[in-house]
């Protein structure tokens, strides 16, 4: 089971936001004109919108300057964020629910979040005890969110030796679960 992590665990109460003005403040001599709406995308294709809006010239070729900044900032969102974020209602009793199917059941996260800010915010909030976030899929490895399951997929058959494909995989986003025709797939 793949869980998205803002709004469907977690509330990070704005810290991505902070965190994202401080990287661009950083980087540039100034704030950014705004940070790109994030809701259901990746970091890159977060971080190129918001070089772009603020006129950074060839956006793309700082993203990777970015997402590693935000890399070395985790220890600092984590801090910020167990002081203004929150696990959502029910969100440890669900992945405690799923851990209690047994082993043959593997959890992890599809987030637009690089990995260690999806580590931090879990942290914080004490929700990543049941998560395998080795096996998950991350917002630094693709731009098109839709392409990391393929990715998060490869990774738990590579880890657990069986595979992971269709119904076999859900995907959460906004607390629901929906069957679309090709698979699971969060609304």
């Amino acid at each position: 089971m793949l869980w998205d992590v803002d709004f469907t665990l977690l509330d990070a109460g704005g810290s991505g936001r902070a965190v994202y003005r401080s990287v661009f403040r950083d980087l540039f001599g100034r704030d950014p004109d705004g940070v790109a709406p994030m809701g259901g995308r990746t970091e890159r294709a977060i971080i190129a919108d918001t070089l772009s809006m603020s006129g950074i010239n060839d956006p793309a070729r700082h993203v990777d300057e970015f997402i590693a900044e935000l890399t070395r900032r985790a220890p600092e969102l984590q801090v910020t964020m167990a002081a203004r974020g929150h696990a959502l209602p029910g969100a440890a009793a669900a992945l405690a629910a799923v851990a209690a199917l047994g082993p043959a059941v593997v959890q992890s996260v599809l987030t637009g979040n690089v990995p260690a800010m999806a580590r931090a915010k879990l942290a914080a909030v004490g929700l990543d005890a049941h998560l395998d976030l080795d096996v998950g899929a991350y917002g630094d490895h693709h731009e098109i969110r839709a392409e990391l399951v393929h990715l998060a997929r490869a990774r738990a058959h590579t880890a657990y030796g069986r595979e992971f494909a269709g119904h076999a995989v859900p995907v959460t986003a906004g607390g629901r679960l929906t069957p679309r025709r090709s698979g699971w797939r969060g609304r």
